[in-house]
């Protein structure tokens, strides 16, 4: 019976009234974020640098966080406001992959600061051609 539920999830990734992030919606593999790379379109504020390439398949994201942002508690607490950050807004975003990579201020940032500083990086994503 869980196999069948799984089935049908599986034929729509993310609906629209779904803000999960499953694994299969995660940048992987090292080819994959070289492509997002040699894009060479970005995007940065105070917070985090955005890499972003557009995409014909399910839509994909990373976040990174170097030990320039700090210990690795510091950079767990970036790479989880980047997460639910890119999680509440994933369904107002166009087809991009997407590299989030947190910068050393990240950590001492609210949950509130951080998502109006980083929403507006993704705002501007709906407007590029």
């Amino acid at each position: 019976m869980q196999d069948v539920a799984k089935a049908g999830n599986a034929s729509q990734p993310n609906p629209p009234g779904d803000f999960s992030l499953g694994h299969h919606r995660h940048i992987c593999k090292q080819p994959h974020f070289d492509f997002v790379f040699a894009a060479k379109q970005k995007s940065e504020n105070r917070f985090i640098r955005l890499f972003f390439a557009p995409t014909l398949a399910t839509p994909k994201v990373a976040f990174v966080a170097s030990k320039k942002v700090g210990s690795a508690v510091k950079r767990n607490r970036a790479k989880r406001l980047m997460k639910e950050i890119y999680r509440l807004s994933q369904h107002q975003l166009p087809p991009f992959d997407i590299i989030m990579s947190a910068k050393h201020t990240l950590p001492t940032a609210t949950f509130s600061q951080a998502q109006a500083a980083i929403q507006p990086l993704l705002t501007q994503l709906t407007r590029r051609p």
